[in-house]
């Protein structure tokens, strides 16, 4: 159900791949356009980790998504 995704974004380890990260974002959400904020952070616990992304989705009352 991604056309429920109203927001979310990023969470980068580093700046360096913010447009390779917003590449890829834009091409799994195609014409669903949820509200997005990226963000540098200064690492993940598991350091193989470079980008975390966050969802947030709405349901109508009843729906099962």
């Amino acid at each position: 159900m991604i056309r429920r995704i109203s927001s979310g974004g990023p969470w980068e380890a580093s700046a360096a791949d913010v447009v390779r990260v917003g590449r890829a974002h834009a091409e799994f959400f195609k014409d669903v356009r949820p509200a997005a904020t990226t963000v540098e952070v200064s690492g993940f616990v598991d350091g193989r980790i470079l980008v975390e992304i966050e969802v947030d989705a709405c349901t109508a009352a009843g729906e099962v998504a």
